[in-house]
């Protein structure tokens, strides 16, 4: 039995230096995503239209992770880039307690979130624009699931981005009605590996129930062929 406990023993020892050089790893990861927002101007004329960006982690931002024995490779890891408050401009009084006293239309919440879960791997995840007035359906969506960190490359990191502005424009309430919008968020759906699984159990069903058609329809096909009296 012992040869059974040292087998099973080897696989996590050798699981959890994986995932300790993976947090190792974050701190190249962490520099390169800086490097990308530098190349940003994030205070901006552009990004003040977006409601300014702001790169943060949880580690300069999280009291809990200023502990001298916490260290990078000894947390979990996490790191934001997201925009302030969108002001649109508009003023209301819808849902206002004080109807004389309307408020300007505003949005935030818009973010693109890098983190790394027990074994090191990373998670990118987009978060809409939300207002007092209107939001998307989604909470968010999967961009990336189990990345290698050295995988996130600067250009891969770029091209992250790129899909987080879009993703601002498609959620803003400014852009409520645009069809194309519309179907960049659809695809983002179908990218999202948890609707991934629940398309493959549809599929596998879809498929399961034309195969039940099939053989009833074989075994029709049969009972009639085995029935049947030829003349010759």
């Amino acid at each position: 039995m012992n040869s059974y406990l040292k087998v099973a023993a080897s696989k996590l020892r050798k699981a959890k230096n994986g995932a300790y050089l993976r947090r190792a790893m974050w701190l190249s990861f962490e520099e390169r995503l800086r490097s990308v927002f530098t190349e940003i101007d994030s205070r901006g004329f552009d990004a003040d239209e977006l409601g300014t960006l702001y790169l943060s982690s949880n580690h300069s931002t999280n009291p809990a992770y200023n502990k001298p024995w916490v260290y990078r490779h000894n947390s979990l890891n996490q790191a934001q880039i997201s925009v302030g408050w969108r002001r649109l401009g508009v003023w209301h009084t819808i849902a206002s307690d004080n109807l004389t006293n309307p408020k300007e239309a505003m949005e935030a919440g818009a973010s693109i979130c890098f983190s790394q879960d027990i074994t090191g791997k990373v998670m990118v995840l987009l978060s809409p624009y939300k207002s007092d007035l209107a939001k998307v359906n989604e909470e968010n969506f999967i961009l990336v699931f189990g990345a290698e960190p050295n995988d996130l490359t600067e250009n891969a990191i770029r091209g992250l981005m790129k899909t987080f502005f879009r993703y601002c424009v498609a959620t803003s309430m400014i852009s409520g009605g645009n069809y194309r919008d519309y179907l960049f968020r659809l695809w983002l759906g179908l990218r999202d590996i948890r609707n991934r699984k629940i398309q493959k159990i549809a599929v596998f069903r879809f498929f399961e129930r034309v195969l039940l058609v099939a053989l009833a329809a074989a075994g029709v096909w049969a009972t009639l062929f085995t029935g049947n009296k030829w003349p010759f």
